[in-house]
């Protein structure tokens, strides 16, 4: 399936989401406990100890193993309730609930434990299931009230291997504006809606392909041998233009719903 640059964008931003929630991973070992500094082991406990580590670190290696084989028969409401389970165990743990100002629920919890089980980001948009508790956690955003500097630092590291990176190192000012979109307290939320609209996704895929055949076809009929350079370039300018701007206001006139409050985060952000 094809996503557009919506979906793209919020598979870039699920992982700083995932990155910032790591304080919530659960051990099902529980926090180790010092032993008291009077009460000696016996010596010969040591080697049974260490034996009891590596059968349990292999255990739990092999049940690794069965769990993602398990993973690719089960059902989505098998599914839905393994990621409610671990839910609630995550939220059992004895750790604390809130970190840095972050307001930790119950669906980042269950994307967290997807990503840790080794699904990726683009995995969770294609799974209708997990697609949906990706919505339903950006409804209240938990970044909006993580400090703006550490958020800052957040996103510098997750974009740093990607094509984002070089447009912000060519445009800052990029870097604030993601910044501002994952702090306000709508955008998010509103623009992860649009995976719920696959087939108006479709349709905004369809006629920005069709725009790119009307340009390939006006160039080639406007562009012909002894057409002066300065044509050319105002030609393949203006076609440009014509598709680039074709295809963004078809996007906003179907999603100018959800895509209303990043508008404004670009105006407040760019002017």
């Amino acid at each position: 399936m094809k996503w557009g640059s919506g979906a793209l964008l919020i598979a870039l931003l699920l992982p700083i989401t995932s990155w910032s929630q790591t304080v919530q991973v659960y051990d099902p070992q529980g926090p180790e406990v010092a032993a008291p500094k009077n009460a000696a082991a016996p010596q010969g406990n040591v080697s049974e100890e260490d034996e009891f580590e590596k059968l349990e670190k292999e255990l739990a290696e092999q049940n690794k193993a069965m769990g993602a084989a398990a993973g690719i028969l089960e059902t989505p409401e098998e599914k839905l309730q393994r990621l409610d389970d671990e839910a609630k165990a995550t939220q059992e743990a004895p750790l604390e609930n809130e970190q840095l100002g972050l307001a930790i629920n119950k669906d980042l919890l269950e994307l967290q434990a997807a990503l840790q089980g080794g699904k990726s980001s683009l995995d969770i948009i294609q799974d209708p299931v997990l697609r949906q508790k990706l919505i339903n956690a950006y409804q209240t955003n938990p970044m909006a009230a993580m400090p703006k500097e550490m958020l800052r630092g957040v996103v510098e590291e997750q974009i740093h291997k990607t094509p984002l990176s070089g447009l912000v190192n060519a445009f800052p000012k990029m870097l604030d504006f993601l910044v501002n979109l994952m702090q306000h307290p709508k955008a998010m939320g509103q623009m992860v809606k649009i995976l719920n609209r696959t087939d108006d996704l479709k349709i905004c895929g369809y006629v920005s392909i069709a725009l790119m055949i009307l340009v390939f076809v006006l160039r080639k009929t406007l562009i012909k041998k002894r057409t002066r350079f300065m044509k050319r370039v105002y030609i393949g300018f203006s076609t440009s233009v014509l598709m680039l701007g074709g295809s963004l206001g078809f996007l906003w006139f179907s999603f100018r719903e959800e895509l209303g409050p990043t508008l404004d985060v670009f105006k407040t952000t760019f002017f």
